[in-house]
């Protein structure tokens, strides 16, 4: 409840941070709000004010998060207010006082503020939530599917396990790629309808591959450290038991370490772009 809570009170501000149709939302309230615009829609009005105010409140936004599961982040707790309906609500009546009647005697005025709005409108346009550039985008794919090609003309049959930054593209560069795990290892979400769940001794092989610890954070020293090797050692025997003949590991290891973790794998070492490859 307490990392809920710390998700919460700075959610807000990350929702923000890429989109600003929350922001229109409230603007939207507001205005309807002043204006007595809700008319027979009431209920509605009533109901998305008090969902907003919640998702925004860190306390009530933890609870909601709590209820949604786990698997999701803050931003998706906002599927609950009818944000675009009420957009558009707010958005209707606004063009309606402009162009009041529909009279050709007001265009000046209203046309101009009209297009204003709009424009505003879609560079607000986006949930929120962090984004690749496209063109970081493109450039990964391009090196994961360039990885990807030379390997599949290296060997058949792979069953690979290998960083993220590769795993992510593999199947769409060729679908006969076999993965130790896929994306649903880092976007949770993605596992908020099934029953099945990673193992824990999956999650420690996807924890060391990207250097991190059970909280996400950067291990210090890693590709350095005894510990970090010895570990690294049981992982890459745990990864050949579960099926994987093909392990992509970062250039920043030691060759010494890196043969080491080859042993354990019961592999030979190559070079394979910027990663060393162990087959076995």
């Amino acid at each position: 409840m307490i990392r809920l809570l710390g998700q919460a009170w700075d959610g807000w501000q990350f929702f923000l941070k890429e989109g600003k149709l929350a922001a229109v939302l409230l603007v939207a309230l507001i205005y309807l709000g002043l204006r007595g615009a809700y008319g027979r829609c009431r209920h509605l009005y009533v109901y998305a004010g008090v969902m907003t105010a919640a998702c925004i409140f860190p306390v009530t936004a933890a609870f909601l998060m709590q209820y949604q599961t786990a698997f999701y982040e803050y931003r998706w707790i906002f599927s609950l207010v009818p944000l675009t309906a009420v957009c558009a609500w707010g958005i209707t009546a606004f063009a309606e006082q402009c162009w009041e009647g529909f009279c050709l005697k007001v265009w000046k005025r209203a046309l101009p503020v009209t297009v204003l709005f709009l424009c505003a409108l879609f560079l607000s346009a986006g949930p929120g939530g962090s984004k690749l550039s496209f063109r970081q985008t493109r450039e990964e794919r391009e090196h994961a599917d360039s990885v990807i090609e030379q390997l599949v003309a290296m060997k058949e049959d792979v069953c690979l396990w290998a960083p993220r930054e590769i795993l992510q593209y593999a199947r769409e560069q060729n679908g006969e790629i076999r993965l130790l795990y896929g994306r649903n290892m880092w976007e949770r979400e993605l596992d908020g309808y099934s029953y099945d769940t990673v193992s824990e001794s999956m999650k420690a092989l996807y924890r060391w591959m990207e250097g991190t610890d059970p909280q996400g954070n950067p291990e210090p020293g890693e590709g350095e450290t005894t510990s970090y090797l010895r570990e690294g050692e049981s992982c890459m025997a745990q990864a050949a038991r579960a099926g994987a003949n093909c392990v992509l590991l970062p250039d920043s290891l030691e060759e010494d370490a890196v043969r080491k973790l080859a042993q354990a794998f019961e592999g030979s070492v190559t070079r394979l772009d910027e990663y060393y490859l162990v087959t076995r």
